[in-house]
């Protein structure tokens, strides 16, 4: 079952970056399938509880917020004002698309992805600018896009090297050695 969500979820990736490409809009559509595709995952995978899931999922949201908040005071503190950050620098698509990527990850996992997700769109984006005239001049960053793309590869990466994202002891076992 969770092959099948990671194809669902590889299908969706591509329609999404295609259309974050194209237009810097998302079909809404696509963020129930993926947080489907998540869910699925995650509850598949006979090694998590659902308690387990709900707090892992809780965590993350709980991260995301604090990482929203934190944006919210740098612009603050830069500008000396509150600014509208959601629709002028942050497009709902890409914060949706997070909410979504809550659902795949242990807390410890969601933050590796987030971080490599992270360094994938800024290395993705300068090879777009310098690769491809189109978006020499762009301003904006497709990041749901290329996120979904990143979350596909980073779970089928997991799949392959028998990697289970849901828990956290892969990485606690790394890091102990």
């Amino acid at each position: 079952m969770q092959i099948v969500a990671l194809i669902i979820l590889g299908v969706c990736a591509i329609f999404l970056l295609y259309q974050d490409l194209k237009s810097r809009m998302v079909s809404w559509f696509l963020f129930p399938l993926i947080m489907i595709c998540g869910i699925t995952y995650s509850t598949t995978s006979l090694t998590i509880s659902i308690d387990e899931f709900i707090r892992n999922t809780f965590i993350n949201l709980l991260f995301l917020g604090s990482q929203f908040v934190a944006l919210k005071a740098v612009f603050f503190i830069r500008k000396g004002k509150i600014r509208e950050i959601v629709g002028q620098l942050i497009g709902w698509g890409d914060i949706v698309f997070l909410i979504c990527c809550c659902v795949f990850f242990s807390p410890i996992n969601f933050i590796v992805f987030y971080c490599l997700s992270l360094v994938f769109i800024l290395s993705a984006h300068f090879l777009l600018r310098i690769g491809n005239s189109r978006y020499r001049n762009a301003e904006t960053v497709p990041m749901a896009g290329l996120q979904a793309i990143f979350l596909f590869i980073y779970a089928i990466c997991g799949e392959f090297m028998n990697i289970n994202l849901s828990v956290d002891n892969w990485i606690l076992i790394h890091m102990m050695n």
